[in-house]
């Protein structure tokens, strides 16, 4: 399983700025994206005159705001300030931060909400980070250590120097547990048709919940919820589809939520309830159905073996099989195919072999790869593009220089002078 979202709060301490001060001294003026810290990097800005958020609504075509519930909007596509209520302190009731945070090699979604009273919300997703059961001490000090890390970003962002807070989590919640045997992808292969049967054998067995059937819509699978019982408060309660598809949520600490799955899951398995399931073989996970959909051709797409029907050509389906698709086999197309080819290692037929030795293609003793430059009956090959060096923008050609910057390209002025120095590399190396 892992951690869906975890909840916590932080409470600034002896701050003698309120929301409209740190709004027009740090927020006001950034160019989104915004790299914070090396943690953290800032995405969007949310000011809101009202606790339940930013309903607003844009009715013109020059982005004027008609709603009065937020005060200004801040992303990477625009800048949007509501001049009524911009120059009132008391229209600065809440503000929301969002972005993306760095752990380790990890990167996870991370929004703070940010009241007048300055006890920051802190919401952070670590689906990264896989829970073992048996190992809770791992997941409780990587848990510690993002909220640390998330709490220092803010502390950064608002520039409070005496980092002066009072941390803890609020809540946490899990998903993709696997309560049953023989699940893959999170889920079982396919549908429990006896489901509510499975349930009320569940419920039998565990004495620390009481069992709550969950109203769904026509777009969600029919699941059930088992709520903890009064003396059992500290547990989490935890969510089951009819494909076994689990998740928890509440829970005192991690550690209580740990112990609701163990509890489950140990019920599961002691008492052979897997053994008891009817599967509705006609009913597939779609997320199972999905997965064998990306092996071999796609409906309609006859696997090439040799040969293709007439106006079909062969191109390389999503798992790199070679498959028939509408459209004209031309040189250009050729090309591009047997780049393709080349750079993935794959495997060429004898009989596009053939078409490719016909046009005079030759596999270089370097392997192929869209982002490094080749040189190719006078035009430079580069992002699976073939064509004279001056139609590429100055910014790829000083990216490709630096490619092969081995031998000293010039950097520096006009593309016509960067693709003589390119030119003259790549002439060189053949004679």
């Amino acid at each position: 399983m892992y951690i869906g979202y975890l909840q916590a709060h932080q409470q600034i301490i002896d701050y003698d700025k309120n929301l409209k001060e740190i709004y027009d001294m740090y927020l006001k003026n950034l160019t989104l994206p915004y790299k914070v810290s090396k943690h953290f990097t800032l995405e969007s800005i949310y000011v809101c005159s009202a606790n339940q958020g930013c309903n607003w609504k844009q009715l013109t075509f020059d982005g004027k705001i008609t709603k009065t519930n937020y005060v200004a909007i801040h992303t990477k596509e625009q800048k949007v300030v509501n001049q009524k209520l911009i120059n009132k302190p008391e229209a600065f009731v809440v503000m929301f931060l969002i972005g993306k945070l760095k752990y380790n090699d990890n990167e996870s979604n991370v929004s703070f909400r940010v009241p007048k009273s300055l006890n920051v919300g802190h919401s952070i997703g670590l689906k990264w980070h896989n829970v073992n059961i048996n190992n809770v001490d791992t997941s409780i000090n990587v848990i510690y250590d993002v909220i640390n890390t998330s709490s220092n970003a803010f502390n950064l962002l608002i520039q409070n120097k005496n980092k002066k807070t009072e941390l803890k989590i609020s809540g946490t919640s899990t998903q993709a547990v696997n309560l049953f045997p023989n699940m893959r992808n999170n889920k079982l292969e396919y549908k429990i048709n006896n489901f509510y049967e499975i349930i009320k054998i569940i419920d039998n067995i565990i004495k620390t919940h009481d069992m709550k059937f969950e109203e769904s819509n026509k777009k969600q699978f029919p699941k059930i919820s088992f709520k903890p019982t009064p003396e059992y408060a500290q547990l989490a309660t935890i969510t089951i589809s009819n494909f076994g598809y689990a998740d928890t949520k509440g829970g005192k600490s991690f550690k209580d939520i740990v112990d609701t799955v163990k509890i489950f899951k140990d019920a599961i398995y002691k008492n052979n309830v897997y053994d008891k399931i009817v599967f509705d073989t006609n009913f597939k996970a779609s997320n199972l159905k999905k997965a064998e959909k990306l092996v071999g051709c796609p409906k309609g797409k006859p696997k090439y073996d040799g040969s293709c029907p007439e106006n079909y050509r062969p191109q390389l389906s999503k798992d790199n099989t070679l498959c028939c698709y509408k459209g004209k086999f031309t040189k250009g197309y050729a090309r591009k195919l047997y780049t393709q080819l080349v750079d993935k290692n794959l495997e060429i037929p004898q009989v596009l072999q053939n078409t490719f030795n016909k046009y005079s293609f030759k596999k270089s003793s370097v392997k192929l790869n869209d982002s490094f430059p080749m040189y190719m009956d006078g035009k430079i090959m580069y992002k699976g593009k073939i064509q004279p060096c001056m139609l590429y923008s100055k910014i790829d050609l000083i990216n490709i220089a630096s490619k092969l910057n081995g031998i000293g390209l010039i950097l520096k002025g006009s593309k016509k002078e960067i693709c003589n120095e390119i030119e003259k590399y790549f002439n060189n190396k053949r004679i």
